[in-house]
């Protein structure tokens, strides 16, 4: 009985920490598209470096940079 409580404690301590560690990932992606958004903003209405072409849509770009 006692090894197979120790085994359930271990496991469901993977199992938390598996599903924090996703959290925290998550969280992390978050906060830098947020910290990245006036970064891609800025590039997006930038000068072309090849004026003469077309440039794809404001939008599109802004999306492309995040």
């Amino acid at each position: 009985m006692k090894e197979k409580l120790s085994h359930a404690i271990m496991h469901s301590e993977k199992a938390i920490k598996k599903f924090l560690s996703t959290i925290v990932n998550c969280l992390t992606t978050i906060v830098w598209t947020f910290l990245w958004l006036p970064m891609s903003f800025k590039y997006a209405t930038d000068n072309s470096y090849f004026p003469e072409k077309k440039r794809k849509g404001t939008i599109r770009r802004i999306l492309e940079n995040i």
